[in-house]
């Protein structure tokens, strides 16, 4: 999570910023009064990714209804990807490593006991799809574009 925490989305790379953007998109369309499945649909379609959609919207449904404790994602033009946010890549990331005891225990953390389950099966359905196309998220930032001044 660390990792990710105040990067900018620019350092993340195909997947991880594919996963990124959908989650903040998705948490907009919400705000906005806007259906987040529709309004995610083409680029899902698009990414290969269709075929997970529910999914992730479930994920993201359950997430902002039984979270643990006020969760804020970043509106559209935050600069920096945000703790849940972080969480959320680092929780993608280890399912994708198959590091599941670890995101179990996040999952403990950020949702109600009795979702965690649903939450690990919901995660695991997109990583699986994400894999098959061979198209999942890592660790791995892009350097970044930022220049200190003396």
């Amino acid at each position: 999570m660390y990792r990710f925490i105040d990067q900018s989305p620019d350092r993340l790379a195909g997947a991880s910023h594919f996963l990124w953007w959908a989650m903040r998109g998705w948490v907009i369309s919400i705000q906005r009064n806007r259906c987040p499945a529709a309004s995610l649909a083409s680029s899902f379609v698009r990414m290969r990714m269709h075929e997970v959609l529910s999914d992730f919207n479930e994920l993201m449904l359950t997430l902002n209804h039984r979270g643990q404790r006020r969760m804020s994602f970043g509106d559209h033009d935050y600069p920096t990807i945000t703790e849940i946010e972080a969480i959320m890549m680092a929780l993608w990331v280890d399912i994708a490593e198959n590091e599941l005891e670890r995101a179990r225990a996040v999952l403990t953390l950020i949702v109600l006991e009795t979702k965690v389950d649903y939450m690990m099966a919901r995660l695991s359905r997109v990583i699986a799809h994400m894999a098959s196309i061979e198209f999942l998220p890592s660790r791995a930032l892009q350097p970044s574009n930022h220049r200190d001044v003396d």
